[in-house]
């Protein structure tokens, strides 16, 4: 095992270096600013996101000629599965799940599935307190247990 004053680097990653058993220093042996931890879990929701909804995204309507489409939007941390197609002779194309990324919180703005979005990216490992479900009223959203926003 490794001393506590023993050096634990084990390589150089542009200012900071990262080290065994440790969160990610700077180069004066600093923890990382509160805007480095937050940019880092917004980077790992994205990614939970698009995990989350390229699973649903397998998954097709039984009925017509209907297909999923994923659109993510990276620059505006934008992210939607729309069904496209016909069933019949009627037109289908609408969201089964909308998601934003707003300053530090998951925004659910849509959820038209019948296995909440919110329960896999929770099970994925998005904090429950760090995600809106925006369907509900502002002030009625402190009762579902999720972010108010």
């Amino acid at each position: 095992m490794f001393d506590e004053n023993q050096e634990r680097t084990v390589q150089w990653v542009g200012q900071s270096k990262f080290q065994l058993g440790v969160a990610p220093v700077g180069p004066a042996g600093r923890r990382p600013h509160r805007f480095t931890r937050l940019q880092n879990a917004l980077t790992g929701y994205r990614q939970i996101i698009r995990q989350v909804l390229a699973e649903y995204a397998r998954y097709r309507p039984g009925n017509g000629e209907i297909e999923t489409e994923l659109v993510v939007d990276p620059e505006r941390d934008h992210f939607e599965l729309l069904h496209v197609g016909w069933d019949g002779v009627q037109r289908v194309h609408g969201p089964v799940i909308h998601i934003d990324i707003i300053g530090d919180k998951v925004w659910i703005q849509y959820d038209g599935t019948n296995r909440p979005v919110a329960d896999e990216l929770i099970a994925a490992g998005i904090p429950q307190q760090d995600i809106v479900l925006a369907w509900h009223p502002r002030d009625l959203r402190h009762h579902t247990g999720f972010a108010v926003g």
